[in-house]
């Protein structure tokens, strides 16, 4: 016990220090890219993972969905209905890349098919690690893989959005949240009872409905009933918000097993390549989308972004990006993965029941 507890605090030390130094220097998303940073780093150190327990992991994105909810407007809706078909073919042709880096790695590395698309798959990491051995995959190969790309898309999609958020907006909004000025300020206290009662609602109606994402997506839901009918009203502090992208960098982090890679050097090189290709892929398809829309480069680039929905969501939050508008597109790129992942995993199983 005393063991858990000393691997959960030094790593979240060492991070507060990286990321309040990083944050300092300006570098964008500082919490989440420092945080994920030390995460790696103790993880490769100690020569083990140390995942944080799931309700710290819950809590972060609970607090990430009620962000979201904080900066969701109808307009959202109305702009992802005006530019439908050229989202839909910006999201197909994403999820085809995705999938056709599952099939090189197999097709390369010797790792078999179904392993490789449940490693290669964005933003389902641990749905996929969890349902691996049930499909007859390796749940270690996946989840190397899926970590893999998580850090890496962690890690240079924040930057780059930033860096095309300084430029388009020489003063990018990077604080969260809602518009300044409520018209009936309410007490610092009762505010913090309301976003941890829409956590806890969230996080269990997430559990209960068996959401994707669980815990972000519940709150959401519970996070759009205070700030809809009260605008204005509410927030998230700062520190609150801070907290959450330290968790949930520190979180990846400490999942990646040392173990793991030492036999997997080649997948993991082809998995390298293929995100870096997969990103660079992405950021072409979310300029052409802001040329044809009027949807900034900065939403574009976190909308299409081959990482994990709360991450993408987190980060366009710390740059004033259309937070509701890359809700509503990874959620919809999310649905359509586990579609097709569905598909394909039965049309494999009855592949392989064919004598």
């Amino acid at each position: 016990m005393l063991n858990q507890f000393r691997h959960i605090v030094q790593p979240t030390l060492i991070a507060i220090i990286v990321c309040y130094v990083l944050d300092e220097l300006h570098v964008p998303v500082a919490w989440l890219i420092g945080s994920l940073l030390v995460g790696v780093a103790y993880a490769l150190g100690t020569g083990q993972p140390h995942p944080l327990p799931k309700m710290f992991l819950n809590i972060a994105k609970a607090v990430i969905g009620i962000a979201a909810a904080a900066r969701f407007v109808p307009d959202n809706l109305v702009t992802m209905v005006a530019y439908i078909i050229p989202l839909l073919l910006a999201l197909g042709i994403t999820g085809g890349l995705a999938m056709l880096n599952g099939y090189l790695i197999a097709r390369w590395s010797g790792i078999d098919i179904v392993t490789s698309l449940l490693g290669s798959i964005p933003g389902t990491a641990t749905a996929n690690v969890a349902i691996s051995s049930e499909f007859g995959a390796n749940p270690s190969i996946v989840a190397v893989l899926q970590y893999l790309r998580l850090l890496l898309v962690a890690f240079l999609v924040p930057i780059i959005a930033g860096l095309l958020s300084s430029y388009t907006d020489p003063q990018p909004n990077v604080t969260i949240l809602v518009p300044p000025n409520p018209a009936v300020p309410i007490s610092q206290l009762w505010n913090i009872m309301v976003i941890g009662g829409c956590c806890t609602i969230g996080i269990w109606l997430g559990q209960r409905l068996k959401l994707p994402t669980k815990g972000f997506l519940g709150a959401f839901i519970c996070g759009l009933i205070p700030f809809g009918l009260s605008p204005g009203q509410y927030s998230i502090p700062q520190p609150v918000m801070l907290a959450a992208l330290l968790i949930v960098g520190i979180s990846a982090g400490l999942k990646f097993d040392w173990q793991h890679i030492t036999g997997l050097s080649k997948a993991m090189l082809l998995e390298i390549v293929l995100v870096l290709w997969l990103v660079a892929c992405c950021l072409g398809i979310a300029y052409l989308l802001h040329n044809f829309t009027n949807i900034d480069i900065t939403t574009a680039v976190l909308a299409f972004a081959p990482g994990g929905m709360e991450a993408m969501i987190a980060t366009s939050n710390q740059l004033g990006a259309d937070t509701g508008l890359v809700l509503m597109i990874k959620f919809t790129h999310q649905l359509v993965i586990i579609f097709t992942v569905g598909i394909i995993r039965q049309r494999l199983a009855t592949v392989d029941k064919i004598p």
